[in-house]
């Protein structure tokens, strides 16, 4: 039974350092026509499967639309241009004031007779 515990043990700290130390076999790189993620797949000649790879931090990447996310990290994040504010509405668009409410016409009253 110890043994068994021992194996187990040895394998799972073996697959966690393998898990923390991991680095991506497909070096990074620009981005490409086509490209809409952060991340990439190239053959592995090894053993012929496929590796994963990022593309390098700060490509355009498609996170809601095209072109609006930043690669980091392999990952796409929505990107927040700081040299083009956030639009902002004319003082005295009509947009900003509701509309005036509209006047009903007045009923005309019967005389009694």
């Amino acid at each position: 039974m110890k043994l068994v515990l021992l194996t187990c043990a040895i394998l799972f700290f073996t697959v966690i350092s393998k898990a923390d130390g991991e680095e991506l076999k497909c070096s990074k790189r620009r981005r490409q026509n086509g490209d809409t993620s952060c991340n990439y797949f190239c053959r592995n000649a090894a053993n012929n499967g496929w590796d994963e790879g990022h593309l390098e931090d700060g490509e355009r990447c498609n996170y809601n639309g095209i072109d609006d996310g930043v690669c980091k990290d392999g990952l796409c994040y929505l990107r927040s241009d700081e040299a083009s504010p956030p639009p902002t509405r004319d003082e005295t668009s009509s947009e900003d004031q509701p509309a005036p409410p509209a006047k009903k016409p007045k009923k005309k009253q019967k005389k009694k007779h």
